[in-house]
């Protein structure tokens, strides 16, 4: 049996919305998170989000982070309604892959927190 609060190693590797953002069958990003949104997640998506995301996003998502201030090309604004209609497994792979001038954040973060700060920039993107 299991011990406590850990996870069984195939628990992420044989789930592939979690662990893609896609949908195994039509190979499409899944538009809703596929994991329990809890205010657990919710604080843990908000301090990773300030750790890596702020110094470009900026803390309310807007784009005017600490970097974009010193010269560097600003990101979208988290706000922009083009943004916000795009599904969650997308921004997931962002987040994993890298876009344009974003790198990836697969070696910071864990599948997990990830997921996390895409529920959290939904709540940023709902409460503007």
């Amino acid at each position: 049996p299991l011990i406590d609060g850990t996870v069984p190693r195939d628990a992420i590797v044989n789930h592939e919305e979690l662990r893609t953002g896609r949908d195994p069958e039509t190979g499409q990003f899944v538009t809703s998170i596929p994991v329990e949104v809890t205010d657990a997640l919710l604080a843990q998506g908000e301090e990773r989000y300030r750790i890596y995301c702020t110094p470009c996003h900026g803390d309310t998502g807007e784009g005017d982070g600490l970097v974009v201030q010193h010269g560097f090309p600003a990101p979208p604004n988290l706000h922009d309604e083009a943004m916000q209609q795009l599904p969650a497994g997308f921004i997931f792979d962002v987040i994993t892959h890298g876009y344009g001038q974003m790198f990836s954040y697969a070696d910071r973060t864990t599948i997990e927190e990830r997921w996390a700060i895409v529920a959290y920039l939904r709540q940023l993107q709902d409460n503007a």
